[in-house]
């Protein structure tokens, strides 16, 4: 997975790619419109 996003191969940068897709799957992301005023339903994925 290095390879594919042209990083080097070694264990500080394998540590930052792992920190980074911990950032975006830990995220909250929300979609919607500012004419979309009513609540919408959350979903929360927990690691087991």
């Amino acid at each position: 997975m290095l390879d594919s996003f042209g990083m080097q191969q070694g264990g500080t940068q394998y540590r930052r790619l792992v920190a980074a897709f911990q950032r975006i799957f830990g995220a909250t992301i929300f979609f919607g419109t500012d004419m979309q005023r009513e609540r919408a339903a959350v979903a929360q994925v927990n690691d087991a």
